[in-house]
């Protein structure tokens, strides 16, 4: 109708039109992407994901569960977030996310298996009492590490001096939430199935790796899966024989549902 839109606003329109013209009606052409940008696409996906220099991955395209995750909602998000490392800007004001909390506790948990896996010894365990016998010990141990995983460099908020002033501040309750989950992870290991879950832990087994990549290339295809092992267990010490192995995957989101969690034989 005239006059259904007022002057201001018809012009604002043909001027966005104007500018998305070629996109709206199927005629604009698709930019191919640069030289440069597929170097660090491959970078990403291909070179840096084959630490193991693995001739069956040569040149395959190793995806991660994140990755997929990304791409699918969004492949420009995925290509300036993962690919690029094009961080999104945020006001120093917010502080510090859940997703950078969450990475504060693995990395002080790596720390801690870390030592363990380094000295061969066993886990400790938590007593009937749920106490351990070197409690103030691993305390001190966790204080440490939570001190050293604020001040790494490479920790997404160490350029904000708020967040820094902060976590600091907090360092001692980042310990403390470390040691009760550690209170209820290290609960004497029981290999009877009919042991309740209430009562299952992980204390006095062995740390035989921490936080190392792991591929797998799908046969006769171009692309493979990468994934990170956070903490793998055995009752066995790294230098005897490994009859079995626990597999610990730290969350602090929801758990993903037991049918979702499949093992290759490979």
């Amino acid at each position: 109708k005239q006059g259904f839109f007022s002057e201001d606003q018809k012009e604002h329109f043909n001027g966005w039109y104007k500018i998305n013209e070629k996109r709206l009606t199927g005629t604009q052409k698709k930019e191919a992407l640069s030289d440069d940008a597929k170097k660090i696409i491959h970078t990403y996906l291909c070179e840096n994901r084959n630490k193991q220099d693995d001739p069956k991955l040569k040149d395959k395209i190793l995806m991660t569960q994140s990755d997929m995750k990304t791409f699918f909602e969004c492949p420009r998000k995925w290509l300036m977030n993962k690919a690029f490392k094009i961080e999104e800007d945020s006001l120093d004001t917010e502080l510090i996310d859940r997703f950078d909390m969450g990475n504060v506790y693995h990395d002080v948990l790596e720390h801690f298996m870390k030592e363990y896996k380094e000295s061969k010894e066993a886990l400790p365990y938590t007593n009937e009492n749920g106490l351990f016998e070197n409690e103030d010990e691993i305390k001190q141990k966790l204080l440490e590490h939570s001190k050293t995983t604020i001040k790494d460099y490479k920790q997404k908020f160490s350029d904000s001096p708020l967040t820094l002033l902060m976590l600091n501040a907090q360092v001692e309750d980042i310990a403390k939430t470390i040691f009760d989950f550690l209170s209820i992870l290290l609960k004497p290991y029981n290999e009877d199935p009919k042991t309740p879950k209430k009562n299952m832990g992980f204390g006095g087994l062995y740390v035989l790796k921490v936080e190392e990549g792991l591929s797998w290339a799908v046969p006769d295809e171009n692309y493979g899966y990468y994934g990170k092992i956070d903490c793998l267990l055995s009752k066995n010490r790294v230098d005897e024989a490994i009859e079995s192995v626990v597999l610990i995957d730290y969350k602090t989101s929801t758990l993903s549902p037991i049918k979702d969690c499949k093992i290759d034989d490979e």
